[in-house]
């Protein structure tokens, strides 16, 4: 996404986890996957510009986080916690996202992969290879966030990646840049990019 920005601008944002947002949307959050969506697209125009109003009425900042999470709580129709399989898999992936499968998850929660796989995407909004692919990625990008030098190849193989070309090719598929274009267009906020101009 890119913002254009003014002095004038602004700017508040949730950045969710990968798998937080599923109680807020009342619907299944695998429709949102790659798009880009409004506030009055998610949830309609008058509640889409009440929300707006309220935070423009709340002059500090902090004030203004109290306000939008009042609002996502009060939005929540579904439950804060995931299924217990979905909660399982999720540390199971996210303490080695490269070396667990849906099968292996699946065999230990007792479920068939393809049970598995459409009570995970419920939720997450994702199949479990997609989140564990992404989850990798954030690891690189964490590792690289305050780095001057990177051997990417080195960087490639600590991470699980099968080659340096396996490595750029997912870089580039997740970000739209290679990995030195990457680099030079950070910013201190790590899912932030400069806009090249």
């Amino acid at each position: 996404m890119v913002l254009e920005r003014t002095n004038q601008d602004r700017f508040l944002g949730i950045s969710f986890r990968p798998e937080g947002v599923f109680p807020f949307l009342g619907f299944p959050p695998e429709e949102l996957h790659n798009l880009g969506i409004t506030l009055a697209d998610l949830w309609g125009q008058e509640r889409a510009s009440r929300l707006l109003c309220l935070l423009d009425d709340a002059k500090a900042v902090a004030r203004k986080f109290q306000v939008l999470e009042r609002w996502l709580l009060q939005s929540a129709d579904r439950p804060l916690q995931h299924h217990r399989a979905v909660a399982f898999a999720m540390r199971e992936f996210s303490s080695d996202a490269g070396l667990r499968s849906s099968a292996q998850v699946a065999g230990k929660l007792g479920f068939s992969q393809r049970h598995f796989i459409e009570l995970f995407r419920s939720e997450v909004g994702l199949t479990p290879k997609l989140f564990c692919r992404l989850q990798r990625f954030r690891k690189v990008i964490k590792t690289v966030q305050n780095l001057t030098n990177v051997d990417w190849a080195d960087l490639a193989v600590s991470h699980g990646y099968y080659d340096q070309a396996h490595f750029n090719h997912e870089f580039q598929e997740f970000s739209g840049f290679t990995p030195s274009e990457y680099l030079a267009l950070r910013t201190p906020y790590v899912n932030h990019l400069r806009i090249p101009g």
